[in-house]
Formats: C-alpha cells, structure tokens, sequence
C-alpha cells in the first residue's frame, strides 16, 4: 500500500462528494448516489487487486525475470520471507514474548487516535461557519497537506543520513501549531481556524 493511498482518495472522493451535491433526482438523494459511486469503485478495484495483485513477487507478471530475482533477494535481506501460510506455534510465542511487537502494537494503537479528528473533519469545518458545499471542497485540502508532509519528510530521511528521527521531530511543530490555533483562536476568525485544522494533517508522517 502507497504512502499517499490514504490522502489521495481523500482528495478523489472530496470532488466525487461535491459532484453528488449538485445531483438532484427524484429516486435517489445525493448522499445515496456518493454511496452508489464510491460502491462501486470499490468492488472494481477489488476485483482488480483480486485477479490482477500478485501473490508474491515471483509470480509477479508485471515484473521481469530478473527483476523477480531481485525483488526476492531484497526481501531476503530484510529477513521477510517470499510467502508462507503455514501457522507455526513458535513463532506466535516469540511474537508474544518480544518486545518490539507490543511496541509495535502500542504505536498504532496511538496512532490511530488522530483519526477521529479526520474522521469528523467536515463537521468541524462546517462549524466554523462554511456552507456544505464549502465545506465538502475544504476538506480535501488535508489530502493535500499530508501528501506534501510525506513528500518532502521521506525525502529529507532519504537525503540526510540517520535523520528519521529527527525528522519527524521536526514534522510534530506544525501539527502542534494547528492544535493550538484551533483551541485559542476566537470562533469568529474562522480562516485562521481553517488553517489550523489543515496543519493537523502533518502527523501523518509519523504513520508512513
């Protein structure tokens, strides 16, 4: 799964959702034509992933010869195996007994947590005092900011030797910064309260 799965649908379905809005028939309400689409394009590309996706990268049919053999030895080398099913009772324990798993475990428990915060973005936004349809184009600019946040973050680790870290570091000021501009700004300054919700968007790269 891409880093930008996530912000890119978001962008997508922003306009499919603003798209619906101006759609009026007397069958359907807007809100059931945006689920009828987004439906849709789901069992597309599920029947896409299901005959298309490959199982492992030596059956991978968009790859050549030696690209498969490649592949398999990066994977190697990062001690993840090519494909296997077999449920072994050793390996369920050590994951049990290791540390790193429960760390592992404890991380993406906490990083899901910002997900209500964009999981009720539009209803925030539209409190700020922003029409619906306002509101439905506004909120695609987090997909935006957080694909600007990974592009530029994954870079700059790329770029600067052992600086993850720091990184990310680095990218928690501007999510701080929205924080604080939406607890402290007065209800009335509803652009600057806008802005700040736009900055949350930046803790996304410590998801990636």
């Amino acid at each position: 799964m891409l880093p930008t799965d996530r912000p890119t649908a978001q962008i997508i379905i922003g306009f499919i959702s603003f798209g619906t809005l101006h759609t009026h028939t007397s069958n359907f309400e807007p809100w059931q034509w945006l689920v009828i689409i987004t439906g849709i394009l789901t069992l597309i590309t599920s029947a896409c992933f299901f005959f298309m996706f490959p199982d492992s990268p030596t059956s991978a049919w968009f790859l050549t010869p030696d690209e498969r053999v490649l592949a398999v030895q990066r994977i190697s080398e990062n001690q993840t195996g090519v494909e296997n099913k077999r449920w072994k009772r050793e390996q369920f324990i050590e994951a049990l007994t290791d540390p790193k798993t429960w760390l592992f475990a404890l991380f993406s428990a906490f990083d899901n947590v910002p997900n209500s915060l964009t999981n009720q973005q539009q209803l925030i936004i539209a409190n700020f005092g922003f029409s619906t349809l306002q509101t439905t184009l506004l909120a695609m600019v987090n997909g935006f900011v957080e694909i600007a946040t990974i592009f530029t973050g994954v870079n700059l680790a790329a770029r600067l030797p052992n600086s993850r870290a720091y990184v990310g570091i680095i990218y928690f000021f501007p999510t701080m910064l929205g924080i604080m501009l939406v607890n402290l700004l007065p209800w009335k300054n509803k652009i600057g309260l806008l802005f700040g919700q736009w900055l949350t968007g930046a803790f996304c790269l410590h998801a990636q």
